[in-house]
């Protein structure tokens, strides 16, 4: 997939516990899907990951896939999520170390419905041990 045709907003942190998504997990040039978030960050994601973690990520990403020539292509996803969020949650799927727990009850909330809406079950088991 070629770079996005804009930069990755980098994460600006709008409260204190918001931390800055790993530009190394998010925009690796292994990644071969493109989600862009509500609030103009882009996540390049690899589908083979996402696909096990979650079905819901799976049909999306197969909605958006065409093969020419024996070789599967992705359109980019546009999501109606908030970036930093659905990074945040993403990290808990990927095969890295656990991000840090949540620095609030408000943004553990925000991360379990946003676990809860993609079907990302090792996000919630890991989320619901910060309870």
């Amino acid at each position: 997939i070629p770079p996005p045709p804009h930069k990755s907003k980098s994460a600006s942190p709008q409260s204190q516990d918001v931390e800055p998504l790993p530009r190394d997990l998010f925009d690796s040039p292994t990644a071969d899907f493109v989600l862009h978030c509500l609030d103009g960050v882009t996540l390049r994601v690899h589908s083979t990951i996402l696909s096990f973690a979650s079905p819901v990520l799976a049909k999306l990403i197969a909605d958006h896939a065409a093969t020419a020539s024996g070789q599967t292509n992705y359109r980019p996803a546009e999501l109606h999520e908030d970036g930093h969020i659905l990074g945040k949650v993403l990290e808990y799927v990927y095969p890295c170390p656990q991000p840090a727990p949540p620095a609030s009850l408000e943004r553990l909330k925000t991360l379990l419905e946003a676990a809860h809406k993609y079907q990302l079950d090792a996000a919630l088991a890991a989320l619901r041990t910060s309870l």
